[in-house]
């Protein structure tokens, strides 16, 4: 027991406390008392007593839930009123000295029961408001916070804005919180046992804390708590709180602070690590340490100085899982001839690049030696030329593109950067990885080759690309050993102690073994075979079995995750393990795992998601285990259904479930109805995720009966909270409402249901146009929309005029056009939908007819031509006489009420913008069809930035570059759109003088704009440019702004 009577920095268990605070490891919860001030005391009596003195109210008590409960069940009263007197009271508070001193404290995170602003208020005074993320509600709780910021939870509301942060008093209030409260303390619970939770500001007095602490210490689950309160001196009430493991400190709330400054003050140690700093780079390239801070969580360089886990060469060829280090120490055996090879492959992947970073997946077999490999090409390729650098992505749940962004711009003068990340055949990564190419790709960096290298097993990468259809690259690293390096590999296991033979003799019987078994290739089963004369799983089985029963009940949890390389987080585990927190702590935490079952120790951070998890030594270690102690399928299913049933509602549980169940389905571990109910009992803790229940739908979709997919299509519906305003929506939501539309047009046109399964179809088709307009640089915003209309042509023919006919096909060829504008990946599949759509609708003599056809009547007119317009850019020999395209566009005008025609001409007016008149025209038709801007977004902004750059309006132009970065972050602008001279088909040459921007970026700044125009240049391609040379150039337009092309 802890019992901190006198506050003092004699006092070892004081600084002990305060040591722990300032490394970043401890959770704060803040009641009334942190609020109080010289001023006035609001804590909830004295709220009660403002108030009844105001509304001369009789009834007494001390209670404010009570008081709220009883007092505005009566209508004489109002709680509005009561909640504005409030908000009245609290704007009052100032911040105090304390409260200042609070914003210098590395807290893990803040939780408050206070709806004041004075914690806000503190930060906005020091200038640290950008550092705090404040979180009121389950909603703001659920979405992710991408980056390492304190998080502010604000459990009982804000007064910031009284509607949409409801403050809570009364028991009506507290049961609609519940969930809300549920989700955060389920969140908080994942931090192990070295991060401390304080309490200060609560007081026993106070009803209102005395019932929160209550409720708060259950929830908690019995976790070790420091409570900092100056009244609770009561040797019976100490005792009483240290039955619940809450360990009582006798300070105020000021005082507890100011004597941590003091300590602070001459223990002032920077939190660092004291080894040495990660992003100790090249001595050309320095990280600040903001971004350092920012970064580490999910970033670390590869270098000479990675800060790499004690592992030993013995460790190693054992079988543990290899990081950097390894190669650093040269404990693996180099494959000169497949390294050599890699590396030139890999070298003229830099050299080649295109729009799309490329993503280069290193794949070979089972137990190769995968990873170790890549770090060995990482290691010769940055070793071999310094103007490379490469980074490990090690968390990509955590992965901020702002911080990535501002490393990449930060290292100046770099050419080349490698990103790498492990554990590839996790569903999320391996998805992840590919959205963090896009995005960057898509800022075109002027300096900058990038390239993602991946290690996977050839089977998954062979899955993925099943399911995912992705655009990447393939490099086999499969490779024998030829005999010097097996003899290499022999050498290092019998120095280890590993392998035993008496002579040269016995050492070659064993190589020409190895090469007779295995090829010299799976360097892992060869452990298996040959390590300890062939016992090394029967040794490891051993180790087992000498565990006590919750460690093997440990061990056996923890395979059921990590032979799918998903860590087992430490919540969870205790969970399986129905141990309390101080039992898990010492028969499994503290408990030696003997090398099988390790624990990656993570620095607590301010993501909300555990610091503690466990591993098995090997993924193949953990099948081994699972194939020895399950009886079969049955058994096997059973351990899965209760690490399920065992998730708690937070986030590290969504990504668990997710992956697993992912996992679970693709190596057809179980048959589908068992993969079904684990997924049903996923869903019943997981139901508030987004994410899981968008991975619910496609499993219940899949199933394909009508109630499971209505049940799919209410549950999405449900997540779907701006459904009333189409353009503010989420795309991946609106895709899988368009799907699940879809499917059951189909299901229902296949029990004949033809007016159903037409109303689902057109409600799918509506959807996927909102999905494109959210999303416009995707596969699947245009090959699900393509696939429907063409569907629409083949199915529905007989039941559409010959206007709707012209209106899908017009629209197809639309979206062929932005597809192949838009898209980096998944050109391929439109190449096949756009043969299919070629023989459906036939040569250039049926659009002839058909415009013939709707010529004849005034309200098909506008369709005809649209189609003459077609024919005249494809065969205009049909058109007789010949019309000029200036006399089509002329008339075409004349009908842009007409949706499809306005939807033309603002392509066509904005691909020809440096016409004056055209640009009139484009600004006047976007004015009169304000529905262009929702469906065009990203074009309209392209077009407006265009349109305002060639207008000289520089400021306007760079607003509409802003909100493409940021509405369309994985954009590319594929062609180049040429500055020229107005109303001429000739491109504009410029003159400028290089000059540097503030990120030493080379840039022209072009004489004729008064030096107001400073453009990008390529300096990939551009690499000999003089400083402060004039130079000629052509400017291009691009969705990152205006580039010059050098011309001499």
């Amino acid at each position: 027991m802890v019992h901190i009577k006198d506050l003092t920095l004699d006092n070892q268990k004081v600084t002990d406390l305060f040591e722990e605070i300032r490394n970043g490891n401890t959770i704060l919860f803040l009641g009334a008392g942190a609020s109080v001030t010289d001023e006035k005391i609001y804590l909830s009596s004295q709220l009660i007593k403002y108030y009844r003195d105001i509304q001369n109210i009789s009834y007494d008590t001390n209670d404010i839930v009570d008081f709220v409960d009883k007092i505005f069940s009566s209508p004489k009263y109002q709680r509005s009123d009561f909640d504005s007197k409030v908000s009245t009271f609290l704007r009052k508070l100032n911040v105090q000295d304390y409260h200042k001193i609070l914003t210098d404290i590395p807290w893990n995170s803040v939780l408050t029961t206070n709806v004041d602003l004075l914690i806000e208020n503190a930060f906005e005074k020091e200038g640290k408001l950008e550092t705090l993320n404040v979180i009121r509600n389950k909603q703001e709780l659920l979405t992710p916070k991408l980056s390492n910021d304190l998080k502010y939870i604000k459990l009982h509301g804000c007064i910031s804005d009284l509607g949409k942060y409801p403050i809570a008093f009364s028991s009506r209030d507290f049961e609609e919180c519940k969930k809300y409260h549920k989700h955060i303390f389920k969140t908080i619970i994942q931090a192990s046992y070295r991060v401390k939770i304080i309490f200060i500001g609560y007081s026993f007095k106070d009803e209102f804390g005395k019932r929160f602490l209550d409720y708060a210490t259950q929830e908690l689950g019995n976790r070790e708590i420091f409570l900092i309160d100056p009244f609770l001196t009561d040797e019976f009430d100490v005792n009483f709180y240290w039955s619940k493991n809450i360990n009582v400190v006798n300070a105020f709330t000021k005082n507890f602070f100011e004597l941590y400054s003091s300590w602070f003050l001459t223990n002032n140690k920077l939190i660092v690590d004291r080894k040495h700093n990660i992003f100790n780079l090249h001595d050309s390239f320095k990280i600040n340490s903001y971004l350092q801070h920012q970064l580490s969580p999910f970033l670390l360089p590869l270098n000479e100085s990675y800060f790499q886990k004690e592992i030993s060469s013995k460790e190693y060829y054992l079988g543990i899982e290899p990081d950097y280090g390894i190669v650093n120490k040269n404990y693996d055996i180099i494959k000169e001839k497949k390294l050599k090879d890699t590396i030139e492959f890999i070298e003229q992947k830099f050299e080649s690049q295109g729009d799309l970073y490329p993503l280069i997946f290193l794949k070979g077999s089972y137990g190769t030696g995968k990873t170790t490999f890549t770090y060995r090409v990482i290691k010769e390729l940055t070793g071999n030329d310094s103007n490379i650098l490469a980074f490990h992505l090690t968390d990509l749940k955590k992965y901020s593109e702002a911080f990535i962004n501002q490393l990449i711009i930060s290292l100046t003068g770099l050419k080349k950067l490698i990103f790498f990340s492990d554990h590839s055949e996790i569903d999320s990564n391996f998805k992840a990885i590919r959205n963090i190419r896009g995005s960057l790709s898509s800022n075109q960096y002027p300096d900058k080759k990038i390239i993602f290298l991946q290690a996977i097993r050839e089977n998954t990468l062979e899955k993925f690309k099943k399911f995912h259809n992705p655009d990447l690259i393939e490099y086999n690293i499969d490779n024998e050993l030829n005999r010097e390096e097996l003899s290499k590999l022999v050498d290092k296991y019998y120095n280890d102690g590993l392998i035993k033979y008496k002579d040269a003799k016995e050492k070659n019987e064993i190589l020409l073994q190895i090469k007779s078994l295995f090829g010299s290739n799976d360097q892992y089963l060869f452990l298996l075979k040959f390590i300890d004369n062939g016992n090394h799983k029967k040794s490891l089985l051993k180790t087992y079995n000498d565990l006590s029963e919750d460690m093997q009940k440990a061990f056996l949890y923890t395979s059921l995750s990590y032979r799918y390389g998903i860590p087992m987080p430490s919540g969870l585990l205790q969970k399986m393990l129905s141990l309390d927190w101080n039992n898990f702590i010492t028969d499994v935490v503290k408990t030696e795992g003997f090398g099988i079952l390790i624990q990656e120790k993570l620095k607590p951070d301010h993501y909300l998601l555990p610091d503690l998890y466990f591993k098995i030594k090997h993924p193949i270690i953990a099948d081994i285990l699972l194939n020895e102690k399950t009886k079969d399928s049955k058994q096997l299913f059973l351990l899965y259904r209760k690490l399920i049933n065992s998730l708690e509602t937070n986030e590290i549980s969504c990504y668990v479930a997710n992956n697993l169940l992912r996992s679970l389905g693709l190596e057809k571990t179980f048959d589908k109805s068992n993969i079904n109910l684990l997924y049903d009992e996923a869903y019943k803790i997981l139901s508030d995720f987004s994410h899981f229940c968008l991975s619910y739908s496609v499993n219940l979709q899949h199933r394909n009966t009508e109630k499971e997919l209505l049940f799919a299509l209410k549950i999405v519906n449900d997540l779907d909270e701006y459904k009333d305003n189409s353009f503010s929506r989420n795309s991946r939501i609106v895709h899988r409402k368009a799907v699940l539309n879809r499917e059951l047009s189909k299901y229902y046109h296949k029990d004949s249901e033809v007016e159903k399964s037409k109303d689902y179809f057109d409600e799918a088709l509506d959807l996927f146009e909102v999905k494109l307009s959210l999303d416009p640089t995707t596969i699947h915003s245009y090959k699900d929309l393509i696939g429907m209309l063409i569907s629409t042509l083949k199915n529905w023919e007989d039941k559409l005029s010959d206007t709707e006919k012209v209106k899908i096909e017009i629209r197809i060829k639309e979206l062929f056009t932005k597809a192949k504008t838009n898209l980096q990946e998944g050109l391929n599949n439109i190449s096949r939908l756009e043969t299919q759509f070629v023989k459906l609708i036939g040569d250039v003599s049926v659009i002839k007819e058909r415009m013939d056809n709707l010529m004849e009547n005034v309200d098909t007119k506008p369709y005809a031509l649209l189609l003459k317009y077609e024919l005249f850019k494809i065969k205009p020999i049909l058109l007789i006489p010949m019309p000029e395209e200036s006399e089509i566009i002329d008339e075409l005008s004349n009908y842009d009420y007409c949706f499809e025609v306005a939807k033309f001409l603002f392509s066509y007016y904005g691909e020809r913008l440096n016409i004056y008149n055209y640009r009139i025209k484009f600004f006047k038709l976007v004015k009169d069809n304000k529905s262009l801007i929702d469906y065009e977004k990203l074009d309209y902004y392209f077009y407006t930035f265009i349109a305002n750059a060639l207008s000289h309006m520089m400021q306007d132009a760079w607003d509409s570059i802003n909100s493409i970065r940021k509405e369309f972050p994985y954009s590319v602008y594929k062609k180049q759109y040429y500055w020229l001279e107005q109303d001429s088909n000739l491109t504009r040459e410029f003159t400028g003088k290089i000059v540097k921007n503030g990120n030493d970026y080379l840039m022209l700044k072009i004489n004729e704009m008064g030096g107001n125009l400073k453009t990008k240049i390529n300096m990939k391609k551009y690499q000999n440019l003089e400083f402060t040379k004039t130079y000629k150039a052509n400017l291009y337009f691009t969705f990152t702004g205006i580039w010059a092309e050098i011309l001499e």
